[in-house]
């Protein structure tokens, strides 16, 4: 397995209440974009640090769509966001990570569509300060198989 590079360059993103400010609400000040490129499946590490925050909260969204050459942050996307259905109600499916567990390290599998090219993870959090929020660094991780898949090794 391989980690995905996101827009910026960079293999892990890390956002930061001293530094990266995570806000209380989604905000392009704690998003990081990768380009996906046909991939089936991902998974999405978390290593967080629970700062003075009750939660932090992930959003997944995902665009079929977006123009070429790729620029960070990317252009000509139409997101959708990682919802669920239950009893009829479709809702987001925001997922939190809660303070009061300590110091975690999570993995998250996600499914994706061959036809998505873009995937995009947002960070907020659920009280504290903007200066007293923990860190939250993720990195995506490529379920690609050397054998079967053409982008075994190949980065976005």
């Amino acid at each position: 397995m391989s980690s995905l590079k996101f827009l910026d360059g960079t293999s892990q993103v890390e956002f930061s209440g001293p530094t990266t400010t995570i806000l209380t609400t989604y905000d392009p000040v704690a998003q990081a974009e990768i380009e996906l490129r046909s991939r089936a499946q991902i998974l999405v590490d978390i290593d967080y640090t629970p700062g003075t925050e009750t939660s932090l909260e992930l959003r997944l969204e995902f665009s079929p769509d977006v123009d070429y050459p790729v620029t960070n942050p990317a252009t000509g996307t139409d997101y959708y966001v990682f919802s669920e259905c239950t009893a009829g109600v479709i809702a987001v499916l925001d997922f939190q990570v809660l303070a009061s567990g300590g110091a975690q390290k999570l993995r998250v599998p996600v499914p994706l569509l061959h036809q998505e090219r873009m995937f995009r993870l947002s960070v907020k959090r659920t009280g504290g300060s903007d200066a007293g929020a923990g860190s939250i660094k993720l990195r995506v991780v490529d379920d690609a198989h050397p054998v079967t898949s053409s982008f075994a090794t190949k980065q976005p």
